[in-house]
Order: structure tokens, then sequence, then C-alpha cells
């Protein structure tokens, strides 16, 4: 997920912002008074509390003079490929208590109930497409605006049928370009079978 976020730099540990709301217009006859629009919670604070993820090692010079390998290198590549996972976890999944929201646990979601009594169909998906308004799916474009769910749910969307006794996969038989809707399918092993999303990554930010 991190090459598709929204990352700023930072060397804070919170910060302060703020959410300006939408103007609204109104139809008024010539010559007749125009009604000032109502500020009323029109800017609102928006704080952003800094949640670091951390790791360390101590590691004595004995190992380091003993080992037949580049231990620096072996521990450094270990711990990019641990940061890797976490950053993708919590990206998908965080609780926002202790440590970052994640995109499943965001407020305001807009929910999409499966219609087929749980297992997945076409339109379930279409919904969760649709459920994000055209103007956010344009600004994402076609490679930040991403399909989330776990590699068991993916094989399941992949597997519908486009029929009975028609064993053709209304996706196509690609199953590994993880693709859906036109839309790139990200993989977070940490979501649970039960759920699927569909999410704008560029409005997703992330602190350095």
């Amino acid at each position: 997920f991190l090459p598709f976020i929204n990352v700023q730099t930072t060397s804070r540990r919170r910060i302060e912002g703020a959410s300006i709301g939408n103007v609204t217009f109104s139809n008024t006859a010539e010559g007749t008074a125009v009604t000032p629009f109502n500020t009323t919670s029109f800017v609102a604070a928006f704080d952003t509390t800094i949640f670091p993820i951390v790791g360390a090692m101590e590691v004595g010079l004995d190992f380091m003079d003993d080992s037949p390998v580049n231990m620096g290198a072996a521990v450094s590549e270990r711990y990019a490929t641990g940061f890797a996972n976490k950053i993708d976890t919590l990206i998908a999944e965080g609780s926002g208590v202790g440590e970052m929201l994640g995109l499943m646990n965001t407020s305001g979601l807009t929910s999409v109930t499966a219609a087929g009594g749980g297992a997945v169909t076409v339109s379930d998906l279409e919904g969760l497409l649709f459920g994000v308004p055209k103007a956010y799916r344009q600004e994402a474009g076609k490679t930040r605006s991403v399909f989330v769910s776990n590699d068991v749910t993916y094989r399941r969307i992949r597997g519908i049928q486009v029929g009975p006794s028609d064993q053709r996969r209304v996706y196509g038989m690609d199953h590994e370009s993880y693709m859906t809707h036109d839309h790139p399918h990200k993989i977070s092993e940490s979501t649970a079978n039960t759920k699927a999303g569909f999410f704008c990554l560029n409005r997703y930010r992330a602190y350095r």
C-alpha cells in the first residue's frame, strides 16, 4: 500500500490542520437580496496524533565477528521486510488506538451489505466501486483507486462463474493479474474473509 498513499514528512508528534466544507448556492430572483452563506462549522480542526512505528535489536560485537555472513546487511534486510509487512497491515487494518488508523476502521465509510446471502456477487463489487463518488475515483485515477481484501476473498471473487452450468469466470482466467473491475486489487492478509473494500489511496495520508 505504501507507494500508493499520500506520505508527508514531519518532525512533530502532532499535526494541527483544518478541514473546510463546501459552499452552497441558491436561486434568487433579480433584485432580491442574497442570503449570506452560513459559515457555522465551515472550518473545523483536523488534528492528527502521530503513532511512531519502532523496532530495536541489540547485537554484540562477538556475534558480528563470529558470523560467517554479513549480519549487518542481513539484519537490515529483515527489518526492511518486517516494516513493509507492518505498514501494510496498519494501513489496511490499523485500529487508531495506540497505532495509526487503517482503511477498514475509518469512520464514515459507506457500508455495502452483500446481496448474495454471504456469497460474493458481481453486484456486491459494483456496490463497493460505486459507493465511492465519481469525483474521488477520477481524482485517484485507476492506479490509486483500489479494491482491498485478503487472498481468500480475492480467490472467491475471481471464481464467480458465468452461470450454474458455465464454469467460465466472469472476470476472466487471468487470476494472478490482481485486478477487479479494471482496478488493482490489493491484498491484506490481516483482513477477515468477511470483508472487502474499495478505497482511493491518494486520500489516505501517513507521516514520515
